[in-house]
């Protein structure tokens, strides 16, 4: 097991840029910055032995500054979008940046995906592990409470990538930290994803309307939605279906009623990797990548192509507090929020 360093850029404030490789005994690897704690890397092997990545990145420092598709990064303070920039707390409404229509869209103008993180390392004899900690203040983007959240990230020889969060505050808040990666297990990144099979433990998904704010909880029966059984994305991707259509492909929260042992896969027959994820949290969102264009200079692509990746985001229903069909989640102070999310890599021949 090795973890190792390099420099990746500076910021506009003049801070260091350092991306962490964590590498296992078999030499596969996960490379992570201490900028918006974002997954460059996860090299992992095809059915042939071939090794690649298989996630989205840029290839340099400057196309990570706007990041305007989340490539890779940790979200917060809150994943998702809130309705109208408002929400409130007992007795008091807080207004937060409207960066998306109306909404407030993954932490606002400069989300946790736009921080630089203190960083710690430590290595064992079976993992290696990278300890991203942010301290939000009070007020910052609107929402209340000094907040501090710490991440870890553990990589170890059973290709096992696991996201562990720990998050505090003095003041009650909303959050909804989530892993914004974007998925294409094939060895061709300027592919697309729609031959990929997926499936998603879930019985329910959450309806959206044409700003992407949930509306409605729905049973996955009888349409689109249902991944209880894998099946190739692209089988149901009709976008005359409304909530397809709605969200240019799907863009929606699943519920996850049972999150015990694995909740989703994600297969490529031409590479023969097998994605297998597990999660403590109630929703895993899934985006198919349905706004990505050639603008985004994607590594290893002339420009991200639409449908070229998906993202599997583990978190609490968007907009829970200004929607009535799913539970409220705050964090009051005293009280200590712990999630975790794990990415397994196999091949299956």
């Amino acid at each position: 097991m090795d973890i190792s360093t390099s420099h990746f850029g500076y910021t506009d404030l003049n801070e260091e840029v350092v991306q962490y490789t964590l590498t296992n005994d078999k030499n596969y690897f996960v490379k992570i910055l201490n900028y918006g704690g974002i997954i460059t890397n996860i090299n992992v092997p095809d059915k042939n032995g071939s090794i690649s990545n298989v996630v989205f990145r840029y290839e340099n420092f400057e196309d990570y500054k706007s990041n305007r598709a989340y490539l890779g990064a940790l979200i917060g303070r809150f994943a998702g979008r809130i309705s109208g920039g408002k929400f409130k707390i007992n007795d008091t409404t807080y207004t937060l940046p409207q960066n998306n229509h109306t909404n407030c869209l993954h932490g606002g103008i400069k989300g946790f995906d736009k921080k630089i993180w203190s960083a710690t390392t430590k290595q064992e004899d079976d993992k290696v592990s990278l300890t991203l900690n942010y301290f939000s203040a009070d007020t910052e983007e609107g929402f209340p409470g000094n907040y501090d959240l710490t991440v870890t990230y553990e990589w170890d020889n059973a290709n096992q990538l696991s996201i562990n969060y720990t998050a505090a505050t003095d003041k009650e808040t909303v959050h909804a930290p989530t892993n914004h990666t974007y998925f294409n297990l094939s060895n061709d990144l300027s592919s697309d994803i729609l031959d990929h099979e997926l499936m998603i433990k879930a019985d329910e998904f959450v309806e959206i309307d044409d700003i992407s704010i949930p509306t409605k909880v729905s049973v996955v029966d009888n349409t689109p939605f249902d991944f209880r059984k894998a099946k190739k994305v692209k089988q149901d991707f009709d976008l005359s279906f409304e909530q397809l259509n709605i969200g240019n492909g799907y863009n929606h929260p699943f519920i996850l009623r049972d999150n015990t042992g694995t909740i989703a896969t994600l297969y490529c027959e031409k590479s023969g990797r097998l994605m297998e994820m597990s999660t403590d949290q109630e929703a895993v969102v899934l985006y198919t990548g349905n706004f990505l264009n050639e603008t985004i200079k994607v590594a290893g692509t002339n420009g991200a192509k639409k449908n070229g990746a998906l993202c599997l985001e583990t978190q609490y229903v968007p907009n829970n507090m200004n929607f009535d069909k799913v539970k409220t989640h705050t964090l009051k102070p005293g009280d200590v929020y712990k999630g975790k999310t794990i990415f397994r890599f196999l091949v299956k021949i």
